[in-house]
């Protein structure tokens, strides 16, 4: 049978009036100013990439650019962090509570849950076992006598969280008014456990969510990243050796038809960086509806660098 020991104070029947399906979890914070941070390191990821391309090619140039990188990365990754944070929300549904996170509905029947707790049973044990953003605790835990957790909380306040367990392990959440969630949960669990039950991950169709768990995704840009890096590697190891001015296009018989200042080597990865950012961009805003579409426009940016990379060794010999 359902136990709910946690809520002391709670009689046998539920209050009918804490009604409410959506419930926001505790501000944190953390969880404010991470998209703030994201965005300052995004502006160094963007100063690096300024410096790279005030240097002459050498291979100091590509150590700025591939800092650029690093940092766009980063920068990418905690403004996603920070956008989760912004979406995350706790809602009653007919049949499941449901927990959003990083574009994912989390999605735990209510006949699977046989216990809603304060807390109070997670001290020593009330944040995920991996590293954690200060005010987003997400990821997984471990607790002595329930097992593994999935943690979807703002606060490591035992006070602020919500302990629902299931058949094999459980969920941590963390509310704006616990007692209050903890109610409303309470009352929606009027049936019997249901050990064949269990909860389930559903993805929500729509950027950014949807292209960035498509593998498809990460592939091509990684992909394209690493060609466009060795571009600048190429032209940084063979620079010096290049005459003043050396030719960059050929007509069909393999005449130089265009005379150009050796600088202008440059131009060809800054191309290739032009595309990939409009492809990937573009991409991401299509993947919801036409999926295929945005995986070609990922590949053709990765195209585009291996093609520029080929021309420039044709360029170099």
């Amino acid at each position: 049978m359902l136990s709910t020991a946690s809520v002391s104070s709670v009689p046998h029947e539920a209050p009918r009036n804490v009604t409410s399906a959506v419930w926001l979890p505790r501000p944190s914070t953390g969880g404010r100013t991470v998209l703030f941070v994201g965005a300052a390191v995004g502006v160094l990821a963007l100063a690096a990439a300024i410096v790279a391309a005030s240097w002459e090619p050498s291979l100091a140039m590509v150590a700025w650019a591939a800092l650029a990188v690093v940092l766009g990365a980063l920068a990418a990754g905690l403004c996603l962090w920070g956008l989760a944070y912004r979406e995350l929300a706790y809602t009653f549904r007919q049949q499941t509570l449901e927990v959003l996170w990083l574009g994912i509905a989390h999605q735990v029947p209510y006949e699977a849950i046989d216990g809603v707790y304060s807390g109070q049973r997670l001290v020593g044990s009330a944040t995920p076992s991996v590293p954690v953003w200060p005010g987003i605790y997400v990821g997984p835990g471990r607790a002595r006598g329930i097992g593994r957790l999935h943690f979807f909380a703002t606060s490591p306040d035992p006070a602020a969280l919500t302990l629902i367990t299931l058949h094999h392990g459980g969920v941590v959440v963390s509310a704006r008014n616990p007692h209050d969630f903890r109610l409303a949960l309470i009352d929606r669990l009027r049936v019997t456990p249901d050990e064949a039950a269990s909860w389930s991950h559903q993805p929500v169709a729509r950027a950014p969510w949807s292209a960035v768990f498509d593998g498809w995704f990460l592939a091509s840009l990684s992909a394209a990243i690493v060609l466009l890096l060795v571009i600048l590697l190429v032209i940084a190891m063979g620079f010096d050796a290049l005459p003043a001015e050396i030719a960059m296009r050929f007509d069909a018989t393999g005449q130089p038809t265009q005379i150009s200042p050796r600088g202008d080597l440059l131009r060809l990865p800054l191309i290739g960086l032009l595309v990939l950012v409009a492809n990937t961009a573009l991409g991401i805003w299509l993947h919801p509806r036409e999926r295929l579409l945005a995986r070609l426009l990922w590949v053709a940016a990765a195209v585009v660098e291996g093609l520029t990379l080929v021309a420039l060794v044709r360029l170099l010999q």
